[in-house]
């Protein structure tokens, strides 16, 4: 069904193939596990910092993936979606007060 991955010699080219494997949504995936567990891990934080700040981080990665073609330009949107909304919400709740 696939082709075997003789012509692997070094770390890109074995991403390249798993990514071709999983019709490029294997990086994308590894990209919202980074999110959710960056967000778990900023519990201490407010949910807007937090939320901020996981999807600032795996804005940029998902732009590296997209820069070398590991990802699609959809997960670059939904981080940029994300960001968006975590930085009205954060601007929403300081003028609270």
């Amino acid at each position: 069904m696939y082709s075997t991955p003789e012509n692997v010699t070094n770390t890109i080219e074995a991403f390249s193939y798993i990514n071709d494997l999983t019709s490029s949504s294997f990086f994308g995936g590894i990209i919202l596990v980074v999110f959710f567990i960056s967000m778990i891990n900023l519990k201490n934080f407010e949910t807007p910092k937090a939320l901020a700040f996981s999807s600032f981080f795996c804005g940029l990665l998902s732009t590296f993936a997209w820069l070398m073609d590991f990802a699609s330009k959809t997960f670059l949107l939904i981080f940029a979606v994300l960001m968006g909304v975590s930085l009205i919400w954060l601007h929403a709740e300081n003028s609270k007060y």
